[in-house]
């Protein structure tokens, strides 16, 4: 079963079955969750081994765990995010997430609010979630490149942009260096990997889907653009 997260008034956890919606278990509250925003908006993602969660506010990333032995989530650890530039608004909203296989490491999609802007920037960044800590600089806007969809690779080791000017970029997560830049000419809104890593699946505003092997990078298969955007990508772990 796939468990996922719930939003209660206790703000608490509560899993269900991905096949038939059934709740498993009882719900799980969250402790040190912030008072009266913890479920505010759209601020919190969950592992899919339903073992840690991920929320941004006010700038800082906090990381709950859920304890093999009692499956009970102990208090969160929290850290800030570096300073953004002046130009950027304050105000934070989580997109999107994705985590390594193992929980371990998690990428985090932030749209930034403010008055000054007509269209929301996003900012980009990668999370160590069992220290935890920031392990890449913040991955922000550039001209004509707005990071518009983040995976991290099942391994945790390699991560996958999507930019508004349709181009995908993979980079080492040791090291933040670019191994590589697919160029694109519709907007990246989706990205999945394969459970192995061996491909990534690139999904277009367009409604066109591109299909890569990632070691080394080949062009397996273009599906063309279907008049929708494509706002979900998966592969099957052997396709």
């Amino acid at each position: 079963s796939v468990q996922t997260s719930s939003e209660l008034p206790s703000r608490s956890i509560q899993a269900f079955g991905a096949s038939d919606g059934h709740p498993i278990g009882t719900p799980q509250p969250v402790p040190g969750s912030v008072s009266g925003r913890f479920f505010e908006m759209d601020r919190v993602r969950i592992s899919p081994d339903g073992r840690r969660l991920v929320s941004v506010l006010d700038r800082s990333v906090s990381v709950w765990k859920r304890s093999t032995s009692t499956s009970a989530w102990g208090w969160p650890a929290r850290f800030a995010l570096p300073l953004l530039p002046p130009s950027l608004p304050w105000e934070d909203l989580l997109l999107s997430a994705t985590f390594s296989t193992d929980g371990s490491r998690a990428t985090l999609l932030l749209s930034l609010r403010g008055t000054s802007f007509g269209q929301l920037p996003n900012i980009g960044i990668v999370v160590d979630t069992d220290t935890p800590q920031l392990l890449l600089p913040l991955v922000i806007p550039q001209p004509n490149a707005t990071p518009e969809a983040f995976a991290i690779s099942p391994g945790g080791d390699r991560l996958a942009i999507g930019y508004a000017n349709g181009s995908v970029e993979l980079r080492g997560v040791s090291d933040g260096q670019s191994v590589v830049r697919i160029p694109g000419t519709s907007l990246a809104t989706a990205l999945g990997w394969t459970a192995d890593g061996a491909r990534l699946v690139v999904g277009h505003d367009d409604g066109s889907l591109d299909v890569f092997n990632t070691n080394p990078l080949q062009a397996v298969v273009t599906y063309p653009a279907g008049g929708h955007g494509v706002r979900l990508a998966a592969l099957r772990g052997d396709r």
